[in-house]
């Protein structure tokens, strides 16, 4: 300060911090104090802070105030109860929307956590396995997110609980001396009982490892996390920083560890009283969903367990090297191949539910845009969103893609909305999801080329994670795009997962090639089921039957009477199946009852859609009676699903529809309708005038 410049105030006082001592510096005016009364203050400062200090130093001193965890809305007494004196708690954080969502799933789910993620890493250049621990406890050491437990008892909301040490759980193995097929077995077994053992939310550190040392400098690493920490894109930024952390205790140099954002300002950002009064376009999503959308057809009623059995998985590699890319901000979790897969998700489930109104979950980032650092951060703030998509099959897949891209660019900044506020604002009974299916794209941010300078090789890996989806989407970007459908086997079978893998590939390597095609131009079906459809069910090898239809039916109804025919499920409960016989006995007394109003046969349609209708679900208890034209001696014929569209015809001309017979010629208004020619009928011609007999 210029010792000439004016004052602002009578003193002025200035603090600061180097090499790790504080040096205070008074200003004042020697026309208004004198030196000494301004040293005498600076001593009884310097006395008092002094005091301060000794006093905290003392064994049992210290204590927090609620002021110091603002946003976990306590009282004195909470704060007291959770923290102590405060010396082993550094903060308490509220869990975001999707943490409390697994907290839930946690609670009620049994003794399995499906939120329990173990990845097995497979390491090439790691010599010193004792440097590799260290260096997990170091980065645990400066990342809080590392260093949580979960408190949802005694308290307003569910909190989580950042301790200032941990100490990470840390099991080594020496498998150098054993064969391959031994090594194999029992990483297999360690695995299972590693996931056996789970994970206790409520004490800290929510994770471990265990390092087996194989020979050549290789190394699997078993680390068992709880998803409720971490995001992917956390997940591989820690795996990075902790490879450099090994390089620097390995070959002595200093390490240099990235500076992150605190967690507490994302959280804080989310919980402003402005950010969450402004209008939410997600709140329109759910609106008018009285079911939850089915993600296909399943091969089984869906149980009325909480949670879904162990997750399947199927991977697939498709053929083009990565969907049509599109903008992006740079250095974003958000992949630039996103709105395509979402696109052709919708396109998928629209096809399949045979509805052109869609609704699925879609993983969002949970990373501001506008927050400089958020994309270093390490915590959990993924979320999963519903993702509504109308399929215009009449706009080219480019405009309708880019359309979609905007709604979710528009999304995304309310990525911290809970979904299950938005599941309240819907028509859904309560308990039940709001979607089956879940799309999330894993553009993690390891950096095989940064790893690879530290001496560390990522030769294989391989996850175990899971959600309570049934069926879950996740994609990837490599050298080629894959994605891997995880699946509920409870639910869904493998041939049934496959089809829906096939032709999702097919759809997007079609969005590649010629994006500026009209949406219901893409294929349908694949090469492989066009081929089966047309040579292999083309009936050729077993001929014609010589019978009719329900001759046929009711020949394998005697055969197997007990055998299922029908079977319905209505919002969510199923009913006792028909069998073959009681599905044939009523058809066989309506078949017999309209045989007297037979006259002539003729083209009877098997399916004919109604125009300017939406398609309503089948009722069982009315298809029996959809079989009598073919019960009395009726040929079946062949009509299009689609409706018809021409509403010309040539003059003088009846206009024909699919599977439907000509159009008989109209009465003139006011004309009587001509009873049954001569010779047919079961009973004698009789006017509108005669009463009906008796």
């Amino acid at each position: 300060m210029d010792p000439d410049a004016p004052l602002d105030h009578l003193l002025d006082v200035s603090a600061l911090v180097t090499d790790g001592q504080l040096e205070i510096t008074w200003h004042y005016s020697d026309q208004v104090h004198r030196e000494d009364t301004v040293r005498e203050l600076a001593a009884g400062m310097v006395g008092a802070l002094a005091a301060i200090a000794e006093h905290c130093a003392r064994p049992g001193a210290g204590g927090r105030t609620p002021s110091d965890f603002p946003l976990a809305r306590l009282d004195q007494a909470a704060v007291d109860r959770l923290v102590g004196d405060g010396r082993d708690v550094e903060d308490l954080l509220p869990l975001t929307p999707l943490q409390e969502g697994m907290l839930f799933h946690r609670l009620v789910g049994g003794e399995d956590d499906v939120y329990v993620d173990q990845a097995a890493l497979l390491l090439e250049g790691v010599s010193d396995p004792d440097a590799l621990a260290l260096a997990w406890q170091r980065v645990t050491d400066r990342t809080p997110a590392l260093r949580t437990s979960v408190v949802w008892e005694g308290v307003p909301v569910p909190l989580q609980v950042v301790h200032r040490r941990v100490e990470v759980p840390v099991v080594q193995l020496d498998w150098r001396e054993l064969d391959a097929a031994e090594r194999a077995e029992r990483l297999e077994r360690l695995r299972a009982d590693d996931l056996a053992r789970g994970l206790d939310l409520g004490t800290a550190p929510l994770m471990r490892l265990t390092l087996v040392r194989l020979p050549d400098a290789r190394l699997h690493l078993l680390w068992t996390s709880h998803h409720l920490i971490l995001d992917g894109w956390s997940l591989a930024q820690v795996l990075t920083e902790v490879s450099e952390e090994y390089a620097a205790l390995t070959t002595g140099s200093e390490p240099r560890p990235p500076a992150r954002r605190p967690v507490r300002r994302l959280r804080a950002l989310a919980g402003r009283p402005g950010h969450r009064g402004r209008p939410c376009p997600l709140a329109d999503r759910p609106r008018r969903i009285r079911h939850p959308h089915p993600a296909s057809r399943r091969t089984a009623p869906a149980a009325p367990a909480t949670r879904p059995g162990p997750p399947t998985c199927t991977r697939v590699r498709c053929p083009t090297t990565s969907p049509p890319a599109w903008p992006t901000p740079r250095g974003r979790p958000d992949s630039p191949s996103a709105p395509v897969v979402e696109g052709a998700w919708a396109l998928l489930l629209s096809r399949y539910s045979a509805e052109r109104d869609v609704l699925f979950g879609t993983t969002v980032s949970g990373r501001p845009d506008d927050l400089p650092g958020a994309e270093s951060m390490v915590g959990m703030f993924i979320n999963t969103l519903p993702t509504r998509v109308r399929v215009d099959g009449g706009r080219t897949a480019a405009a309708w893609l880019r359309d979609l891209q905007e709604e979710q660019a528009q999304a995304r900044r309310f990525a911290e909305v809970s979904l299950a506020e938005l599941t309240s604002l819907s028509d859904v009974p309560a308990g039940s999801p709001l979607f089956d299916s879940m799309v999330a794209f894993e553009n993690y941010p390891f950096d095989e080329a940064r790893s690879a300078t530290t001496g560390i090789r990522l030769a294989d890996v391989s996850s175990r994670d899971a959600t309570n989806f049934p069926l879950v989407l996740r994609a990837y970007q490599g050298e080629r795009f894959g994605f891997d459908l995880a699946y509920d086997p409870q639910l869904f079978d493998a041939a049934t997962v496959r089809a829906l893998a096939d032709r999702l590939c097919l759809l997007l390597t079609e969005l590649a090639d010629d994006p500026d095609r009209p949406v219901r131009s893409l294929a349908w079906t694949t090469a492989e089921e066009r081929r089966r459809m047309l040579t292999d069910w083309n009936g050729t090898e077993e001929g014609r039957p010589a019978d009719t239809l329900d001759a046929l039916f009711a020949a394998q109804a005697a055969r197997t009477p007990d055998a299922e025919a029908l079977t319905a499920a209505t919002n969510g409960s199923t009913t006792p199946p028909w069998t073959r016989g009681r599905a044939d006995s009523p058809t066989a007394r309506r078949a017999r009852s309209r045989t007297r109003d037979v006259r002539r046969p003729r083209p009877a349609p098997l399916h004919r859609p109604r125009r300017g209708r939406p398609r309503r679900p089948q009722d069982r208890r009315r298809l029996p009676a959809r079989r009598p034209p073919a019960a009395r001696g009726t040929r079946p014929a062949p009509c299009s699903p689609t409706p018809h569209r021409s509403r010309w015809s040539p003059p003088g001309r009846p206009r024909l529809r699919p599977g439907r017979a000509p159009a008989a010629p109209r009465r003139p208004r006011g004309a009587r309708r001509p009873g049954p020619p001569p010779g047919r009928g079961t009973g004698p011609a009789r006017t509108a005038r005669q009463p009906p007999p008796t």
